[in-house]
């Protein structure tokens, strides 16, 4: 936290270029508002056992309890699911895992103006199913609930007879144009969007994590010749028995440096 906040006071706008610098601004708050959140539910169980022990009534504090140990909980949630986020930046030396970061960070504008465009194509859908299907079928009634039923129907839950009964031509029209428009056209060009960055990115190394990752192994490689010439030298002024057993020593030795 004190190093997070030293480099977001001295360049602010660098800082805030990294997508993994977001993550761990949102840890820091998160982390505070879980403790927060914790402290304020402990001090309203205090009270109502102040309160039990006085035998006044306390059920309007059991109400605050647990509406703040309902937000604790929330919070808990989304603290682990970012904590548990930052293991990917652990994983950035891989070439594979550099290249996915990557293809996240340069995709997000084309992904952007494609949300945009999906956006008013769904819009277009939610107006027809309203406009056609409300009058008979429960699901389009109105615009939140033709978007919610439209959404699941991407997913593939449907029912195509209330479709047909609401309208002979339309609900089955509605529904196989819309299928195909966003099965098929639309996700195969998010598909072709994210391919297109990721192979460009592919091709770019992460030389500064890479030589990192270059200059541990030449390290490990030359120590483990150091513990070889060493126990060559200390075997010639050894008995046989124990020649054996340092030989041992240094076959196991060998096999922990090749494993790392």
């Amino acid at each position: 936290m004190k190093n997070g906040g030293k480099a977001l006071f001295s360049r602010p706008l660098d800082y805030l270029r990294e997508i993994w610098n977001w993550v761990e601004l949102l840890v820091i708050t998160m982390g505070c508002s879980v403790l927060a959140s914790y402290f304020s539910t402990q001090s309203i169980i205090d009270d109502v056992t102040e309160h039990l022990t006085t035998g006044a009534s306390a059920f309007h504090l059991y109400k605050r309890a647990a509406s703040w140990f309902q937000v604790y909980t929330y919070l808990l949630g989304f603290l682990v699911c970012c904590t548990t986020l930052k293991f990917v930046r652990l994983l950035r030396f891989n070439s594979h895992v550099h290249a996915l970061t990557m293809t996240m960070r340069r995709s997000l504008k084309p992904i952007t103006y494609f949300v945009f465009v999906v956006s008013i194509i769904l819009l277009a859908f939610i107006l027809l199913a309203n406009l056609t299907l409300g009058s008979s079928i429960s699901d389009y009634k109105n615009l939140s609930s033709s978007l919610q039923s439209l959404l699941v129907m991407m997913l593939g839950s449907f029912d195509f007879d209330a479709l047909s009964e609401g309208h002979r031509l339309f609900g089955p029209l509605i529904f196989f144009v819309y299928q195909v428009v966003m099965q098929v056209v639309l996700l195969n060009m998010f598909i072709t969007i994210l391919n297109d960055v990721y192979e460009n990115e592919a091709q770019i190394a992460n030389t500064e994590d890479l030589k990192f990752i270059e200059f541990l192994k030449e390290t490990t490689f030359e120590a483990a010749k150091k513990v070889r010439t060493l126990s060559y030298g200390v075997r010639r002024n050894k008995s046989p028995t124990e020649r054996v057993n340092s030989s041992d020593m240094v076959l196991q030795m060998n096999s922990i440096f090749i494993e790392v």
